[in-house]
C-alpha cells in the first residue's frame, strides 16, 4: 500500500454510507464535496483572496463551495444554488453550515467582478493546484 504524507488522499470524511431519510442530490456532489473537503480547500479560499467589506456575515468559502458544488452539477444560473441550500443531508454531510441566498451570492459575485477580486481567483486556481500536491 502506498502512504502519501501530507495528502488529501488521507483525508477521510466524519460520515459513513447508511441510509437516511434526507433528500442527497445525485450526480456525484457528495463524492465532488469530498474531493474539496480532502483538498482543506476551504481554508486556502478563506485565506487568499482580499475581503471585499460587507458579506453579510459569510466567508468567501461560503459563497464559492456551493458555486463550485453547482457548476459541478451542470447548473449555470445562480438561481440553481438553492437547490443546494435546500439539500439538507448534502450540507449535513459536507459541514456546509451556513449557505447564502441566491441574492447574496449574486451580489457578492457582482463586487467580485467590479474588484479585483476575478484575478486573485485566476491565481488562486494555481495556489490550490500546488497545494494539492504537497
Amino acid at each position: 500500500m502506498i502512504q502519501y504524507k501530507n495528502s488529501f488522499v488521507n483525508q477521510i470524511l466524519p460520515f459513513k454510507i447508511e441510509t437516511t431519510r434526507h433528500i442527497i442530490t445525485a450526480q456525484g456532489l457528495i463524492l465532488f464535496g469530498e474531493f474539496i473537503y480532502g483538498l482543506k480547500m476551504a481554508s486556502i479560499i478563506d485565506k487568499y483572496p482580499p475581503a471585499l467589506g460587507s458579506s453579510r456575515g459569510y466567508t468567501t468559502s461560503e459563497f464559492v463551495i456551493p458555486v463550485i458544488l453547482m457548476l459541478n452539477r451542470r447548473d449555470r444560473a445562480i438561481k440553481d444554488s438553492r437547490e443546494i441550500k435546500m439539500d439538507e443531508g448534502l450540507r449535513e454531510l459536507l459541514q456546509l453550515e451556513k449557505t447564502p441566498s441566491t441574492d447574496a451570492t449574486e451580489n457578492w459575485l457582482r463586487k467580485m467582478g467590479m474588484s479585483e477580486g476575478l484575478k486573485r481567483f485566476d491565481e488562486l486556481k494555481g495556489v490550490i493546484y500546488i497545494s494539492s500536491f504537497k
